[in-house]
């Protein structure tokens, strides 16, 4: 059973539960242009009691993983549902064109990216999977060239875990930082230099 506006999947859910799951999904769902909005208020004792019940539930490991498991499946099933809502950091997040960007350093990128002549997708991308702290995970790149067939990572700060999921991308990661950024800015900068790069070479490690 899958939601008809957004392709998000409830196969997962238990079969007795299906179809009021979906039901009540479609009726607010983000891409409903006619969906339902909230607009009964909840109390404090009722927000106390959800959060008591959602502690309780989420304190036993086997529940964790089963929710892990069904959120990694979610994933590959509605890679574009996920990757709209995502939320990167304290970055503040905006939408422009109908495309969005969680940082004004991607959508400086974006411009740059446009002005290259080069194309480039954000939407809809298969997600990257990588093996970390003995558990495997999925991410979504910021950007995907679609010529080069690579991806575009805009970072402000990078971390051991960004670099070994890099390292671990089926297809060529180039990663613009602070430095690129201002390169970019001066007219110095040509990422196109770059796409015959390796991983370890193109995230400067």
């Amino acid at each position: 059973m899958i939601c008809v506006y957004c392709n998000k999947s409830y196969e997962h859910v238990k079969q007795q539960h299906k179809t009021r799951a979906l039901k009540n999904h479609q009726s607010r769902c983000y891409k409903n242009p006619n969906r339902k909005l909230q607009t009964q208020k909840i109390s404090n004792e009722t927000k106390r009691k959800l959060s008591e019940k959602a502690k309780e539930y989420y304190s036993k490991e086997e529940n964790r993983k089963k929710h892990s498991l069904i959120m990694k499946h979610a994933v590959i099933n509605n890679p574009e549902s996920y990757s709209d809502k995502n939320i990167v950091g304290r970055s503040k997040h905006f939408t422009i064109d109908g495309i969005r960007y969680n940082s004004s350093w991607e959508y400086e990128v974006a411009l740059y990216l446009t002005e290259m002549n080069i194309k480039w997708k954000r939407s809809s991308l298969i997600p990257e999977k990588y093996f970390w702290n003995d558990s495997w995970h999925f991410y979504f790149p910021d950007f995907y060239l679609e010529d080069y067939d690579c991806y575009v990572e805009v970072k402000g700060y990078e971390t051991e875990r960004d670099r070994e999921k890099w390292k671990q991308s089926k297809k060529k990661v180039i990663t613009i930082k602070q430095n690129e950024l201002n390169l970019i800015r001066c007219e110095k900068y040509n990422i196109k230099e770059l796409v015959g790069m390796t991983n370890e070479e193109s995230c400067g490690s």
